[in-house]
Order: structure tokens, then sequence, then C-alpha cells
């Protein structure tokens, strides 16, 4: 259900055939309604269902900022590496230039995965199986064996009482 509304499931937790199971959903935040009817409508019961909302947009802001701010450090940093005439202005220069570029790369990939937040709802939920009294109650009965039970009770009684008779007779 998760991968038919482009999501995937990033969780579970599921014990035997008759127990809860725990999922945890991520799916598109403009298919979050789709996705939550489509588990109601699941063979099964929804136990508990929870739901996450995290407003990232102020991070994304902030990312963004920082990075534009860092790539104009960076833009500095360039001609003061043009303009350097010491080797060792340049390795300074050059140096910091670096570990820029590095906070730059570090504050892009947050900002993908916080964008990645932004386009995926998370839904958790725990599903109990269906019930199924008819088949839970045939699933242990034998009549073969209970046949089997049967005959030997029989087979028993039948003696008892012929040792009944012999020992009156």
């Amino acid at each position: 259900m998760a991968v038919s509304v482009g999501g995937y499931v990033s969780g579970s937790r599921a014990g035997g055939e008759h127990e809860a199971a725990t999922l945890t959903l991520r799916v598109p935040a403009d298919r979050f309604d789709e996705a939550l009817e489509r588990l109601h409508a699941m063979d099964g019961e929804v136990r508990v269902e929870a739901t996450n909302e995290e407003d990232v947009t102020s991070s994304i802001v902030d990312l963004e900022a920082r990075i534009r701010n860092l790539e104009a450090s960076e833009a500095q940093y360039r001609v003061l590496v043009r303009r350097a005439e010491k080797v060792d202005e340049i390795l300074k220069v050059q140096s910091r230039l670096d570990q820029v570029r590095g906070e730059i790369e570090q504050l892009n990939a947050q900002l993908k995965q916080v964008s990645g937040l932004a386009a995926l709802s998370t839904l958790t939920v725990t599903l109990l199986p269906a019930e199924r009294p008819v088949e839970d109650a045939a699933e242990g009965w034998d009549p073969g064996a209970t046949l089997g039970t049967a005959v030997a009770a029989l087979v028993s009684a039948g003696q008892a009482v012929a040792d009944v008779a012999i020992w009156l007779g």
C-alpha cells in the first residue's frame, strides 16, 4: 500500500500470525489522506495510528541563508587566493577556502535531508489480524485423532466390562 502511493515502509515490528504488527510508513505529503483511507480499508483492525507533523519551513530557510552566506565567503576567498603573492598567504586562504567549501557541502546535505522530510509524511500504525473464528476453531481439530481416541476408549471400556465379568464369574 505504501509503495502504491509513492512511499515506503521505513520500519516494522511484527509478531506471529495472530499477533499485532507495527509499521512506520513514509508517504508523499500530498497523498497522505489517500494512504490513510487505504489503510483503514485493509483487512484487519487498525488498533493504533499516530501521525507526526513537523514544520521544516524555517529550517529550510535557515539552511538556504547559511549556504548563500558561505557561498559569498567562498567567492571572496577565491578573489583573495588570486591576489595573494606569498606561498604562506596562498596556503592560509586555500585552507580557509577548503573549510568553507566543506561547510557548504555539509549544509547542502542537511538541506536535502530536511527537504525530504517536507516531501514525506510519517504514519505509524499498529494492525491486528482479522478475526477468523471458524478457521481458528477448525485449525486445531483433527477428526481422525478424535475417532482414534473414541475407539480406544470403547475398547478400554469393553475390556473393563470383560474384566468385571471374569471376576464375578
